[in-house]
């Protein structure tokens, strides 16, 4: 019963019975690897409902076992209170994305996070800062920019030091409780913010480097038979190797393999496939303060700026964009 427990997959249970598991496990004190996982699956609605917090929100709100996660308020109170009154927009935002890591930086702290949330976290608040530190001007006015990368690094610290245990474990081969979604999850994110950590000069030790590190989740879904996890996992490694001077397309071009042979359908392709494809929608022009997605969607993985970028450095990548539907025109920057 328990080996089941630990390895069921959640990604397409309804997130109200992934709340309501998580719910009954904090009233009758169970916190395993099953928690763990059927949490992170929750949490990850975030990434898949559009960037909408409110879900997080009103469903924690209203359960009375789940009253510790108010502490997320004490964390950002200012954003909180927007949310609180509803003024925060319901789709992908810098305030949002900061309000979902005040949750799980509770869990964290909570003793409720496994290794993918904190591999989770690690990445975002590693990415928020390097955002930062190359366009100070996306932050609100009167925010003191040095202060915010060094919390948002801070932070990016904590997240990858709490996931080390697991890393390591993971790495060693021993971490059969954490199911293997959970365990490529962590291990990519933890990558992922190795990089970043790397070209912005931040000191951090870790057993592997990211390349080895994504060398063993290759290896690990390969051999676990879970290909769902490759085009996510290339793409964060193909895009991350990007930072890294010293990367040369043979690398970045097999990173993006569990992509190139994927149809490149917008109609029927999954759907990692189409927000690869639809990037060509977005704009590359310079927005003010108003706009609240800039941060998020010109210098996320699935931003317009990384797609073509990639696209330079693997022609056959661009190849596949245009096979995709992806004109001349939509290679060209304008603004």
């Amino acid at each position: 019963m328990e080996q089941e427990r630990n390895t069921t997959r959640f990604s397409n249970i309804n997130s109200r019975l992934l709340l309501d598991r998580f719910d009954r496990d904090v009233r009758d004190g169970v916190n395993d690897e099953g928690t763990k996982s059927c949490l992170y699956s929750f949490m990850n609605r975030y990434f898949h409902n559009g960037g909408n917090i409110y879900e997080i929100y009103e469903y924690t709100e209203s359960r009375p076992n789940l009253a510790f996660l108010k502490r997320a308020n004490v964390i950002y109170p200012a954003l909180f209170r927007l949310i609180s009154d509803h003024e925060l927009p319901e789709t992908a935002s810098p305030g949002s994305l900061l309000a979902y890591l005040a949750y799980v930086e509770v869990l964290a702290r909570s003793g409720y996070a496994g290794v993918a949330l904190h591999g989770t976290a690690a990445h975002q608040y590693a990415q928020l800062a390097y955002i930062a530190t190359r366009e100070p001007d996306i932050l609100v006015p009167g925010i003191n920019v040095t202060q915010n990368i060094l919390m948002k690094q801070h932070k990016a610290l904590f997240f990858a030091d709490a996931a080390q245990g697991d890393i390591v474990l993971i790495i060693e081969g021993q971490a059969d409780a954490i199911p293997v979604h959970d365990r490529v999850v962590g291990l990519r994110h933890y990558a992922v913010a190795l990089r970043y950590f790397g070209v912005m000069g931040i000191e951090f030790h870790s057993l592997k480097t990211a390349r080895e590190i994504f060398a063993i989740c290759a290896k690990m879904i390969q051999e676990n038979e879970v290909p769902e996890l490759g085009p996510f996992t290339g793409l964060l490694d193909a895009s991350t190797l990007l930072l890294d001077v010293t990367s040369g397309v043979d690398e970045v071009r097999m990173a993006l393999h569990p992509i190139l042979e994927s149809a490149p359908d917008v109609q029927s392709g999954r759907k990692l496939i189409r927000r690869i494809l639809l990037a060509k929608e977005q704009s590359l022009r310079m927005f003010g303060h108003q706009n609240q997605l800039r941060g998020t969607r010109e210098f996320g993985v699935f931003g317009k700026e990384n797609i073509l970028n990639l696209a330079r450095k693997v022609p056959e990548f661009r190849t596949w964009l245009k096979d995709g539907g992806w004109a001349e025109v939509d290679f060209t920057e304008v603004g």
